[in-house]
């Protein structure tokens, strides 16, 4: 059957509507909208594509044209802007959307046409919310339900809890701080992300199964069950890494190499965790030849006949006969605990035809191995070293060096490539300067990419296998091209490989000096220009210099921090704010009311009595609460800590910050 693409008109305004009706009562011929018009044998060769850094999926055709004058035969074939597009392949839909984009080509009369699905409309548009404690699953269903786009029935669940605003961003921007939200959230976690292990927590061995049944999808009693048969002579804890003859799972090699275990846990013979891995791995594959039975996969990863029956019964009754307390975790599913109910991992936000879903890094996209044999046509593999930091420096406000992160390894093999981190002060409890320095350390850069025969559920954000002479093991698929001509699928992936076993690098730690910052010997109390040596006759020029060095050096956001950075700031201009900084004052609350009592003016917000330098109070748009602060540009601007800029943020031309807040007071702190 191939590829099927079938068009149906934009919807008709009311105006046209009217207008058709009134033409049929004159008598004139009037034609019905088109819908589902089979234009399948009009098109030469479609391009079905997505990447992870686009917002929509869309699809691109030429349609041939001509006219009377040219050919009296052709009937010709328009297609609307803002027409559907929908698109079958062997029956099954793999696309719904929209044309957005029409060029008409008279030096070979073709029409050229792009569509794109549903998420082009969450790129499209802009959005304000503000995001407390809300579950990453909830903020997708929200930030969609704002532009009206449905979201599936079967999202995934992810508990984890995220606090953001998106301030004037697109859908999609707002989808790419919550990917950043949750990559926090899963590097935070001190647990290798399956849970707990209950009973089993001290036993190296039954810990790795009981993971790599998890991240399979398996009950962990039946991998106990069946470790316990293969090497523990039905006693759970006598299971032992037996490297002469198959490990833990007793896997032999005509087994390894009709499923590719080389491939994928190249260690399987020497290290337990890659042993357990692979067992459950062709467990879950003998599970699904045997339609999902999980029993009649068990009894199949022995063999056949009566032993193999024999062998089914005994891992049963030691399933249910060994401890039952595996601690916490997910069985229901192939993805680890983390990433379903811990909320982290990373995801791709994509549009199933005309629902947005979300897909979780790791997911197969296939059970077909994609291999030389069968699918693959070429495959081309790079690494690169350009962008590679293999040590820091953590410097203080007074250019000290106090910490020095390395990758030895790394610095031996590649030369030393390295960078500078500027600490931030620790009177701000979120900031963790170790990891912030940490995460500067940049690695080697591989990508891959293959070319062969189509498999139409090989689209970004899902995994695939591959077993090829260059490639070999589990890879995500970054971009993805489908064509369709002449009968013929072919495809592009775009690669990254995910080894098994992801190796964790050695980062040496040299701790040198204390970190002095230089708000920490000051400790006063009141706030007056007496108590200060700031020059207050150069108020802008310091405004300007304050704000452009926290924007260069340290200028990162802080959560909930507005106050910390306005002060941190504002000590380069007002002594007030120098004293609140030293003092380590947080809440907006608390600044206005130290404010007055040091008899600053504090007026009602009026933009005409704004100065170069004072500071903007905003409170909550219900006047329930305090909201936010910001030092006013002189130029119609705010600087402030962004969440959405996730930086100290100059707001050029409004200090508007949206409909949730508004500018309550001004606190003029440009005179003291």
């Amino acid at each position: 059957m191939g590829l099927q693409i079938f068009y149906s008109d934009p919807p008709q305004t009311e105006a046209e509507k009217k207008a058709a009706e009134e033409d049929k009562k004159n008598g004139k011929s009037v034609a019905d909208p088109v819908s589902m018009l089979d234009i399948t044998n009009y098109i030469p060769s479609v391009e079905w594509s997505g990447d992870l850094d686009s917002a929509a999926r869309k699809i691109t055709f030429k349609i041939a044209y001509n006219t009377a004058a040219n050919d009296s035969t052709f009937q010709a074939v328009l297609l609307k802007l803002g027409g559907f597009i929908y698109a079958y392949y062997d029956g099954q839909q793999i696309f719904s959307g929209r044309i957005f984009y029409v060029k008409r080509n008279t030096n070979d009369y073709t029409f050229d046409y792009v569509a794109y699905d549903d998420m082009i409309f969450l790129a499209k548009s802009q959005v304000y919310l503000k995001f407390s404690g809300v579950t990453i699953t909830d903020v997708i269903k929200q930030t969609c339900a704002e532009i009206g786009i449905p979201v599936a029935e079967d999202i995934p669940k992810m508990d984890a809890k995220v606090s953001f605003i998106a301030d004037g961003k697109s859908c999609t921007e707002v989808f790419q701080m919550l990917k950043g939200e949750s990559r926090k959230k899963t590097l935070s976690k001190t647990t290798t992300g399956t849970g707990t292990h209950g009973a089993y927590e001290g036993n190296k061995f039954c810990v790795a199964i009981i993971d790599a049944a998890r991240q399979n999808g398996i009950d962990p009693h039946i991998a106990l069950g069946m470790a316990a048969r293969e090497t523990g002579g039905d006693d759970i804890n006598n299971i032992y890494m037996d490297r002469q003859n198959g490990g833990l799972m007793q896997i032999t090699e005509g087994t390894a190499a009709d499923y590719g275990v080389d491939s994928l846990y190249p260690k399987w013979r020497t290290s337990y965790k890659q042993n357990a891995q692979a067992g459950m791995y062709i467990l879950k594959r003998k599970i699904d030849e045997q339609n999902g039975d999980v029993w009649e996969g068990v009894r199949a990863y022995n063999g056949a006949g009566p032993a193999a029956e024999r062998y089914k019964e005994l891992v049963r009754s030691n399933s249910q006969t060994i401890p039952q307390d595996t601690g916490d975790g997910d069985t229901t599913t192939s993805q680890t605990n983390e990433e379903t109910t811990g909320g982290g991992g990373e995801f791709a936000v994509y549009c199933k035809l005309d629902k947005v879903q979300v897909v979780q890094k790791g997911t197969l996209a296939t059970n077909d191995i994609l291999s030389d044999d069968v699918q693959i046509e070429h495959t081309e593999h790079s690494q690169s070293i350009e962008d590679m930091i293999n040590r820091v420096k953590s410097v203080d406000d007074v250019g000290n060096i106090c910490q020095v992160y390395s990758i030895e390894d790394d610095m031996t093999h590649y030369g030393t490539l390295q960078a500078v981190y500027k600490m931030q002060n620790p009177k701000d409890q979120q900031t963790d300067n170790v990891a912030a320095a940490k995460a500067q350390l940049k690695r080697i850069k591989e990508e891959s990419s293959l070319s062969g025969l189509g498999n139409i559920n090989c689209i970004s954000g899902f995994c695939v296998t591959v077993q090829e002479q260059q490639l070999k093991g589990k890879f995500y698929i970054k971009a993805d091209t489908h064509k369709f001509e002449n009968n013929m699928h072919t495809m592009n992936l775009t690669l990254e490989y995910m080894p098994a076993n992801p190796e964790t690098p050695t980062i040496k730690v040299e701790n040198l000096a204390t970190p002095v910052f230089k708000s920490s010997g000051s400790h006063k109390t009141s706030g007056t220009a007496a108590d200060t040596n700031i020059d207050m006759s150069s108020v802008g020029q310091n405004v300007d210099t304050g704000c452009q060095a926290l924007y260069n050096a340290q200028g990162d956001y802080v959560p909930n921090g507005c106050v910390y950075r306005l002060t941190q700031a504002g000590s380069y201009w007002s002594p007030f704010l120098k004293n609140e900084y030293d003092k380590g004052t947080m809440g907006v609350g608390t600044l206005y009311q130290d404010a007055q009592s040091a008899g600053l003016s504090v007026i009602a917000y009026d933009e005409s009595q704004l100065e170069k330098g004072d500071t903007i109070v905003y409170r909550e748009a219900d006047d329930s609460d305090w909201a936010h602060v910001g030092a006013y540009d002189g130029e119609g601007g705010v600087w402030h800590n962004s969440s959405t800029a996730t930086e100290w943020h100059h707001q050029q031309g409004s200090t508007s910050m949206g409909r949730s807040e508004y500018p309550a007071y001004i606190i003029k702190t440009s005179k003291g």
